[in-house]
């Protein structure tokens, strides 16, 4: 079994295809879910998009992924281009990551247990993603903590550092995924060009419509990848 954890737009159209909803009690808080026919959905922003990056109960969602037995995690998550390699609505599969975040809650938040992160994504699930989407082999993903969208300065930083696309949530969780012991992998929809990039003002607006643009074609690709877990 697969675990989605739908990103915004996407975590929603899951949820309408969704039956009877999960309650999944954890040492970290309560996890809420929904049961798929081809797997198990947890939007991270609650329904309707109710909850910030910087709110989300990311080890309480691992944890409920794992007391499921999920085999796999596979998330989607919407990101800005910091370059313009890649232009809204490519697809891009995650290999690394630059954590900027602050104060995020983690599984050892009470002990000093220190993980190993050579490989940020799990490489055999990476690999299997990666047959499904066309992408290059490397992107490295930036986390910012949020909510507000980064400033021009910050996405030069970013540039220099060799990261190619910003959200707020991909770290968190493959941090948390980590560290709770489950295998993880995460395909970023390129929403928008990031602040500095865009030719324009930045938008949630913008970032809701090119997910439901791109929804289909990433459930899609979710669904055959599931079936390798059946």
């Amino acid at each position: 079994m697969i675990a989605v954890i739908g990103g915004t737009g996407i975590g929603n159209r899951l949820q309408q295809e969704a039956g009877l909803g999960l309650r999944i009690p954890t040492q970290f808080g309560l996890a809420r879910a929904k049961r798929l026919d081809w797997a198990v959905a947890f939007a991270r922003h609650s329904e309707g998009h109710r909850v910030g990056p910087q709110a989300v109960d990311y080890p309480a969602i691992a944890a409920g992924v794992k007391a499921l037995g999920c085999r796999a995690c596979v998330s989607t998550a919407a990101v800005g281009a910091v370059h313009k390699n890649l232009k809204p609505g490519d697809l891009a599969v995650c290999t690394d990551f630059v954590d900027l975040t602050q104060n995020r809650p983690s599984v050892f938040a009470s002990q000093p247990v220190h993980t190993d992160f050579s490989q940020p994504f799990d490489p055999e699930l990476t690999a299997r993603l990666m047959k499904e989407v066309p992408t290059s082999e490397r992107c490295v993903y930036a986390c910012t903590s949020g909510p507000r969208y980064e400033t021009p300065a910050e996405i030069a930083c970013l540039q220099s550092v060799g990261c190619d696309v910003v959200g707020m949530t991909a770290s968190s969780e493959a941090i948390a995924m980590r560290e709770i012991g489950v295998p993880y992998a995460c395909v970023c929809i390129v929403t928008n060009y990031a602040a500095g990039v865009s030719d324009h003002n930045l938008s949630h607006t913008e970032v809701e419509q090119q997910m439901s643009r791109s929804a289909e074609r990433v459930i899609a690709i979710l669904k055959k990848l599931a079936a390798d877990f059946v």
